[in-house]
Protein backbone atom coordinates (compact mmCIF):
# COMPACT_ATOMS: atom_id res chain seq x y z
CA UNK A 1 0.00 0.00 0.00
CA UNK A 2 1.61 3.25 -1.16
CA UNK A 3 0.32 6.66 -0.13
CA UNK A 4 0.89 9.92 -1.98
CA UNK A 5 0.93 12.83 0.46
CA UNK A 6 0.55 16.16 -1.33
CA UNK A 7 1.42 19.47 0.33
CA UNK A 8 0.79 22.65 -1.70
CA UNK A 9 3.28 25.32 -0.62
CA UNK A 10 2.92 29.07 -0.94
CA UNK A 11 4.83 31.53 1.26
CA UNK A 12 4.65 29.52 4.48
CA UNK A 13 8.27 29.56 5.61
CA UNK A 14 7.21 29.94 9.27
CA UNK A 15 5.08 26.78 9.25
CA UNK A 16 6.44 24.48 6.55
CA UNK A 17 9.09 22.66 8.59
CA UNK A 18 6.58 21.64 11.25
CA UNK A 19 4.19 20.39 8.58
CA UNK A 20 6.78 18.31 6.68
CA UNK A 21 8.47 17.04 9.85
CA UNK A 22 5.13 15.69 11.08
CA UNK A 23 4.96 13.51 7.95
CA UNK A 24 8.58 12.39 8.01
CA UNK A 25 8.16 11.36 11.66
CA UNK A 26 5.49 8.76 10.79
CA UNK A 27 6.14 5.15 11.80
CA UNK A 28 4.68 3.97 8.45
CA UNK A 29 7.15 4.47 5.61
CA UNK A 30 5.42 3.42 2.38
CA UNK A 31 4.64 6.88 1.05
CA UNK A 32 5.83 9.56 -1.30
CA UNK A 33 5.71 13.16 -0.16
CA UNK A 34 5.07 15.66 -2.96
CA UNK A 35 5.77 19.31 -2.15
CA UNK A 36 4.21 21.58 -4.77
CA UNK A 37 5.85 25.00 -4.57
CA UNK A 38 3.20 27.26 -6.08
CA UNK A 39 5.46 30.17 -6.96
CA UNK A 40 6.56 31.05 -3.43
CA UNK A 41 8.57 34.24 -3.00
CA UNK A 42 9.84 33.59 0.53
CA UNK A 43 12.11 30.99 2.11
CA UNK A 44 9.65 28.16 1.42
CA UNK A 45 11.47 27.40 -1.86
CA UNK A 46 14.75 26.63 -0.12
CA UNK A 47 13.05 24.65 2.63
CA UNK A 48 11.35 22.42 0.04
CA UNK A 49 14.63 21.74 -1.75
CA UNK A 50 16.38 21.08 1.56
CA UNK A 51 13.89 18.35 2.49
CA UNK A 52 14.20 16.75 -0.96
CA UNK A 53 17.99 16.54 -0.61
CA UNK A 54 17.74 14.91 2.82
CA UNK A 55 15.02 12.31 2.11
CA UNK A 56 14.44 10.40 -1.13
CA UNK A 57 10.74 10.04 -0.35
CA UNK A 58 10.34 13.79 -0.89
CA UNK A 59 9.71 15.18 -4.38
CA UNK A 60 9.52 18.92 -5.07
CA UNK A 61 7.64 20.49 -7.95
CA UNK A 62 8.31 24.20 -8.57
CA UNK A 63 5.62 25.95 -10.64
CA UNK A 64 4.19 29.38 -11.34
CA UNK A 65 1.53 30.53 -8.93
CA UNK A 66 -1.85 29.08 -9.87
CA UNK A 67 -3.67 28.83 -6.56
CA UNK A 68 -4.42 25.99 -4.17
CA UNK A 69 -6.59 23.96 -6.55
CA UNK A 70 -3.97 24.08 -9.30
CA UNK A 71 -1.22 23.05 -6.88
CA UNK A 72 -3.27 20.12 -5.58
CA UNK A 73 -4.07 19.00 -9.13
CA UNK A 74 -0.39 19.19 -10.06
CA UNK A 75 0.49 16.90 -7.17
CA UNK A 76 -2.39 14.53 -7.87
CA UNK A 77 -1.41 14.06 -11.51
CA UNK A 78 2.19 13.38 -10.47
CA UNK A 79 1.22 10.95 -7.70
CA UNK A 80 1.74 7.18 -7.90
CA UNK A 81 0.15 6.05 -4.63
CA UNK A 82 -2.93 3.93 -4.06
CA UNK A 83 -4.42 6.68 -1.86
CA UNK A 84 -4.10 10.46 -1.99
CA UNK A 85 -3.68 12.52 1.18
CA UNK A 86 -3.68 16.34 1.18
CA UNK A 87 -2.14 18.42 3.95
CA UNK A 88 -2.18 22.22 3.92
CA UNK A 89 1.31 23.57 4.46
CA UNK A 90 0.46 25.62 7.55
CA UNK A 91 -1.15 22.59 9.25
CA UNK A 92 0.40 19.37 10.58
CA UNK A 93 -0.25 15.96 12.13
CA UNK A 94 0.26 15.53 15.89
CA UNK A 95 0.41 11.72 15.93
CA UNK A 96 3.30 9.63 14.55
CA UNK A 97 0.84 6.72 14.08
CA UNK A 98 -1.53 8.69 11.80
CA UNK A 99 -0.41 7.07 8.57
CA UNK A 100 -0.35 3.60 10.17
CA UNK A 101 -3.98 4.08 11.21
CA UNK A 102 -4.99 5.11 7.69
CA UNK A 103 -3.01 2.22 6.18
CA UNK A 104 -4.60 -0.37 8.46
CA UNK A 105 -8.08 0.84 7.53
CA UNK A 106 -7.22 0.93 3.82
CA UNK A 107 -5.80 -2.60 3.89
CA UNK A 108 -8.76 -4.11 5.73
CA UNK A 109 -11.72 -2.25 4.23
CA UNK A 110 -10.47 -1.02 0.81
CA UNK A 111 -12.89 1.93 0.84
CA UNK A 112 -12.83 4.83 -1.59
CA UNK A 113 -12.69 7.33 1.30
CA UNK A 114 -11.09 7.03 4.73
CA UNK A 115 -12.34 9.94 6.83
CA UNK A 116 -10.80 11.25 10.04
CA UNK A 117 -11.11 14.27 12.26
CA UNK A 118 -9.11 17.35 13.12
CA UNK A 119 -8.22 19.53 16.04
CA UNK A 120 -8.35 23.33 15.80
CA UNK A 121 -5.26 25.38 16.65
CA UNK A 122 -5.96 29.01 17.62
CA UNK A 123 -2.81 30.79 18.72
CA UNK A 124 -1.16 28.30 21.08
CA UNK A 125 -4.36 26.49 22.06
CA UNK A 126 -5.45 23.21 20.47
CA UNK A 127 -9.14 22.37 20.76
CA UNK A 128 -10.72 19.02 19.94
CA UNK A 129 -13.11 19.11 17.01
CA UNK A 130 -16.47 17.48 17.66
CA UNK A 131 -18.79 15.50 15.40
CA UNK A 132 -16.18 12.87 14.58
CA UNK A 133 -17.68 9.69 16.06
CA UNK A 134 -18.73 7.22 13.39
CA UNK A 135 -19.20 3.85 15.06
CA UNK A 136 -22.88 3.74 14.02
CA UNK A 137 -22.04 3.98 10.30
CA UNK A 138 -20.15 0.72 9.86
CA UNK A 139 -21.81 -1.59 7.32
CA UNK A 140 -24.10 1.03 5.78
CA UNK A 141 -24.25 1.46 2.01
CA UNK A 142 -22.74 4.69 0.60
CA UNK A 143 -26.08 6.46 0.12
CA UNK A 144 -27.23 5.71 3.67
CA UNK A 145 -23.85 6.70 5.09
CA UNK A 146 -24.03 10.10 3.42
CA UNK A 147 -27.65 10.52 4.51
CA UNK A 148 -26.78 9.78 8.14
CA UNK A 149 -23.75 12.08 8.09
CA UNK A 150 -25.93 14.99 6.99
CA UNK A 151 -28.75 14.04 9.36
CA UNK A 152 -26.35 13.93 12.31
CA UNK A 153 -24.54 17.13 11.30
CA UNK A 154 -21.25 15.23 10.87
CA UNK A 155 -20.53 15.83 7.20
CA UNK A 156 -17.46 18.04 7.09
CA UNK A 157 -16.03 18.46 3.60
CA UNK A 158 -12.30 19.04 3.61
CA UNK A 159 -9.64 17.70 1.29
CA UNK A 160 -7.37 17.41 4.33
CA UNK A 161 -9.50 15.14 6.54
CA UNK A 162 -10.07 12.28 4.15
CA UNK A 163 -7.73 9.98 2.28
CA UNK A 164 -9.19 9.14 -1.15
CA UNK A 165 -8.37 6.25 -3.47
CA UNK A 166 -6.41 7.71 -6.39
CA UNK A 167 -8.07 5.51 -9.03
CA UNK A 168 -11.50 6.65 -7.84
CA UNK A 169 -10.51 10.29 -8.32
CA UNK A 170 -8.94 9.82 -11.73
CA UNK A 171 -11.61 7.48 -13.13
CA UNK A 172 -14.28 10.04 -12.28
CA UNK A 173 -12.31 13.13 -13.33
CA UNK A 174 -12.36 14.53 -9.82
CA UNK A 175 -9.74 17.26 -10.02
CA UNK A 176 -10.21 20.55 -8.20
CA UNK A 177 -11.72 23.47 -10.10
CA UNK A 178 -9.15 26.20 -10.50
CA UNK A 179 -9.73 29.74 -9.30
CA UNK A 180 -12.46 28.95 -6.75
CA UNK A 181 -12.43 29.82 -3.08
CA UNK A 182 -14.09 27.18 -0.86
CA UNK A 183 -12.97 24.70 -3.51
CA UNK A 184 -13.19 21.77 -1.08
CA UNK A 185 -16.99 22.08 -0.88
CA UNK A 186 -17.42 21.95 -4.64
CA UNK A 187 -14.94 19.07 -4.98
CA UNK A 188 -16.52 17.10 -2.15
CA UNK A 189 -20.04 17.34 -3.55
CA UNK A 190 -18.80 16.06 -6.93
CA UNK A 191 -17.15 13.16 -5.09
CA UNK A 192 -20.32 12.24 -3.20
CA UNK A 193 -22.44 12.24 -6.36
CA UNK A 194 -20.45 9.12 -7.34
CA UNK A 195 -21.43 7.39 -4.06
CA UNK A 196 -17.99 6.37 -2.77
CA UNK A 197 -17.61 3.73 -0.10
CA UNK A 198 -16.57 5.00 3.34
CA UNK A 199 -14.35 4.03 6.24
CA UNK A 200 -13.87 6.10 9.37
CA UNK A 201 -11.18 6.70 11.96
CA UNK A 202 -12.16 8.18 15.31
CA UNK A 203 -8.70 9.65 15.90
CA UNK A 204 -8.32 13.40 15.41
CA UNK A 205 -4.66 13.79 14.42
CA UNK A 206 -4.92 16.58 11.83
CA UNK A 207 -4.12 20.00 13.34
CA UNK A 208 -5.86 22.82 11.48
CA UNK A 209 -4.34 26.24 12.07
CA UNK A 210 -7.36 28.56 12.13
CA UNK A 211 -7.25 32.24 11.30
CA UNK A 212 -3.60 32.49 10.23
CA UNK A 213 -2.88 35.94 8.81
CA UNK A 214 -2.71 35.61 5.04
CA UNK A 215 -4.45 32.24 4.92
CA UNK A 216 -7.29 31.73 2.43
CA UNK A 217 -9.86 31.12 5.16
CA UNK A 218 -8.85 34.10 7.32
CA UNK A 219 -10.76 36.61 5.18
CA UNK A 220 -13.99 36.59 3.20
CA UNK A 221 -14.62 39.09 0.42
CA UNK A 222 -17.04 39.64 -2.47
CA UNK A 223 -15.17 37.24 -4.76
CA UNK A 224 -15.36 34.53 -2.12
CA UNK A 225 -19.11 35.03 -1.75
CA UNK A 226 -19.59 34.98 -5.51
CA UNK A 227 -17.73 31.67 -5.62
CA UNK A 228 -19.93 30.27 -2.85
CA UNK A 229 -23.04 31.25 -4.77
CA UNK A 230 -21.66 29.62 -7.92
CA UNK A 231 -20.84 26.42 -6.00
CA UNK A 232 -24.36 26.33 -4.56
CA UNK A 233 -25.99 26.88 -7.98
CA UNK A 234 -23.82 24.37 -9.84
CA UNK A 235 -24.11 21.76 -7.11
CA UNK A 236 -27.90 21.93 -7.06
CA UNK A 237 -27.92 21.34 -10.82
CA UNK A 238 -25.49 18.44 -10.44
CA UNK A 239 -27.27 16.48 -7.71
CA UNK A 240 -30.71 16.56 -9.32
CA UNK A 241 -30.17 13.20 -11.03
CA UNK A 242 -28.86 11.38 -7.95
CA UNK A 243 -30.67 8.56 -6.20
CA UNK A 244 -33.41 9.91 -3.89
CA UNK A 245 -31.55 9.40 -0.60
CA UNK A 246 -28.29 10.79 -1.96
CA UNK A 247 -30.16 13.72 -3.51
CA UNK A 248 -31.95 14.53 -0.26
CA UNK A 249 -28.70 14.38 1.71
CA UNK A 250 -26.71 16.51 -0.70
CA UNK A 251 -29.36 19.19 -1.20
CA UNK A 252 -29.78 19.41 2.59
CA UNK A 253 -26.03 19.89 2.89
CA UNK A 254 -26.07 22.50 0.11
CA UNK A 255 -28.81 24.36 1.97
CA UNK A 256 -26.61 24.37 5.06
CA UNK A 257 -23.88 26.00 2.96
CA UNK A 258 -26.48 28.43 1.61
CA UNK A 259 -27.32 29.59 5.14
CA UNK A 260 -23.61 30.03 5.85
CA UNK A 261 -23.29 32.13 2.69
CA UNK A 262 -26.27 34.28 3.71
CA UNK A 263 -24.67 34.78 7.16
CA UNK A 264 -21.42 35.87 5.54
CA UNK A 265 -23.21 38.38 3.32
CA UNK A 266 -24.42 40.08 6.50
CA UNK A 267 -20.96 39.88 8.07
CA UNK A 268 -18.77 41.00 5.16
CA UNK A 269 -18.13 44.59 4.10
CA UNK A 270 -19.93 44.94 0.75
CA UNK A 271 -21.48 47.66 -1.35
CA UNK A 272 -25.26 47.81 -1.56
CA UNK A 273 -25.11 46.66 -5.17
CA UNK A 274 -22.94 43.67 -4.31
CA UNK A 275 -25.19 42.68 -1.42
CA UNK A 276 -28.32 42.87 -3.61
CA UNK A 277 -26.70 40.81 -6.36
CA UNK A 278 -25.82 38.03 -3.93
CA UNK A 279 -29.23 38.03 -2.26
CA UNK A 280 -30.93 37.94 -5.65
CA UNK A 281 -29.08 34.71 -6.40
CA UNK A 282 -29.83 33.01 -3.08
CA UNK A 283 -33.40 34.14 -2.43
CA UNK A 284 -35.02 31.93 -5.15
CA UNK A 285 -32.88 28.99 -4.03
CA UNK A 286 -34.21 29.29 -0.49
CA UNK A 287 -37.76 29.56 -1.81
CA UNK A 288 -37.41 26.34 -3.79
CA UNK A 289 -35.35 24.15 -1.47
CA UNK A 290 -35.04 25.41 2.11
CA UNK A 291 -38.29 24.02 3.51
CA UNK A 292 -38.09 20.75 1.54
CA UNK A 293 -34.52 19.68 2.28
CA UNK A 294 -33.80 20.16 5.96
CA UNK A 295 -32.19 16.97 7.25
CA UNK A 296 -29.62 19.03 9.12
CA UNK A 297 -30.92 20.48 12.41
CA UNK A 298 -29.41 23.90 11.65
CA UNK A 299 -31.18 23.98 8.31
CA UNK A 300 -34.41 23.04 10.11
CA UNK A 301 -33.94 26.00 12.45
CA UNK A 302 -33.18 28.29 9.52
CA UNK A 303 -36.33 27.05 7.82
CA UNK A 304 -38.43 27.92 10.88
CA UNK A 305 -37.04 31.46 10.90
CA UNK A 306 -37.61 31.69 7.14
CA UNK A 307 -41.22 30.57 7.51
CA UNK A 308 -41.90 33.27 10.13
CA UNK A 309 -39.71 36.16 8.95
CA UNK A 310 -39.21 35.57 5.23
CA UNK A 311 -35.90 35.59 3.40
CA UNK A 312 -34.67 39.05 4.41
CA UNK A 313 -35.74 38.64 8.03
CA UNK A 314 -33.79 35.40 8.15
CA UNK A 315 -30.76 36.98 6.44
CA UNK A 316 -30.68 39.84 8.97
CA UNK A 317 -30.81 37.42 11.90
CA UNK A 318 -28.09 35.21 10.41
CA UNK A 319 -25.82 38.19 9.79
CA UNK A 320 -26.46 39.54 13.30
CA UNK A 321 -25.63 36.13 14.79
CA UNK A 322 -22.35 35.84 12.89
CA UNK A 323 -21.24 39.39 13.75
CA UNK A 324 -21.82 38.87 17.46
CA UNK A 325 -20.38 35.35 17.47
CA UNK A 326 -17.12 36.62 15.97
CA UNK A 327 -16.57 39.24 18.66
Amino acid sequence: MLFSIIIPVYNVENYLRQCVDSVLAQDFNDYELILVDDGSSDGSVGICDEFAKKDNRVTVIHKENGGLSDARNTGLLKAKGDYIIFIDSDDYWDDTHALSLIAEKANTEHSDIIAYGCKILRGDTVKESNHRYFSDYKGLDPSQTLYNLVLDGKLHISGCTMSVRRAFLLENGLLFKKGLKSEDIEWGIRIFVHEPTWSFLTENFYIYRKGREGSITATVDYKHLQDLCLIIEDSLALVGSCKPKTKEALISYIMYQTLICISLIGYTKLSGKQRRELHNRLKPICKEYLLKYDLNSKVKLGGKVYRISGYFGMSRLLGFYLVHRSR
